[in-house]
């Protein structure tokens, strides 16, 4: 009888979510999330401590063409993403390039919501991986800490999609993650502990004990 509820539960939840509403919650999620976020964003307070760092890393990458040798950043990955996007923004006022490094904060925690709810629907129903990229768009540490300009939102958006790699069945995809794990350690140190769990699943998943060890020292070499 439990069994019959679930696939009952399956179909009602099929039916109702369709492609076109999916679409539609998402882009609401995505509109919420942004607007709350432009709401509390303060454009007349410079960036601060880790956010101003960063700031002057990626602005010094953006003057003079390339990495530099005089700070002791410990990841300098959303740095050098900053200065990727500096190098094509024009602009007299330092205020600018601040509020943008903000705004691209912003962006990409509200962009999450996307591969968030493609990576709850590998485990749950429509409706749940709903709740999950609702959490992921509006839950208020992750909005506080997107408008801040600093480093987490980057990491958080590159850690959910190398899982949504990882549970690929292509093996090809799979090695990407262990690429875009190294990017997140880059990004922040903490990236290294997510790459131990993906090597300790790959070890679980395998059952032959060569496929095992090849897969490790190709992840590894990838990473």
């Amino acid at each position: 009888m439990t069994k019959n509820s679930n696939n009952g539960e399956n179909q009602l939840d099929e039916a109702f979510f369709s492609m076109k509403k999916i679409l539609l919650f998402l882009f609401a999620i995505i509109i919420t999330a942004f607007a709350i976020r432009i709401y509390f964003l303060n454009f007349e307070v410079p960036l601060t401590n880790d956010a101003l760092n960063y700031f002057f890393y990626g602005l010094d990458i953006k003057i003079n063409s390339q990495l530099p040798e005089n700070y002791s950043l410990a990841n300098p990955g959303w740095g050098i993403f900053l200065s990727m996007v500096f190098s094509n923004f024009e602009s007299q006022s330092v205020i600018d390039y601040m509020n943008l490094q903000k705004i691209l904060s912003i962006s990409v925690s509200v962009i999450t919501v996307l591969p968030t709810y493609l990576l709850c629907k590998k485990f749950f129903k429509k409706s749940y991986s709903l709740l999950g990229a609702l959490i992921i768009g509006l839950e208020p540490h992750l909005i506080q800490n997107s408008l801040f300009g600093i480093s987490d939102s980057l990491y958080i958006f590159l850690i959910v999609i190398s899982f949504l790699l990882y549970f690929n069945e292509n093996k090809k995809i799979t090695y990407i993650s262990f690429a875009l794990i190294a990017i997140a350690t880059v990004v922040r140190a903490e990236g290294i502990f997510v790459l131990m769990v993906f090597l300790i699943m790959h070890i679980i998943r395998k059952n032959n004990v060569r496929v095992k060890i090849t897969d490790i020292i190709i992840s590894g070499l990838i990473f």
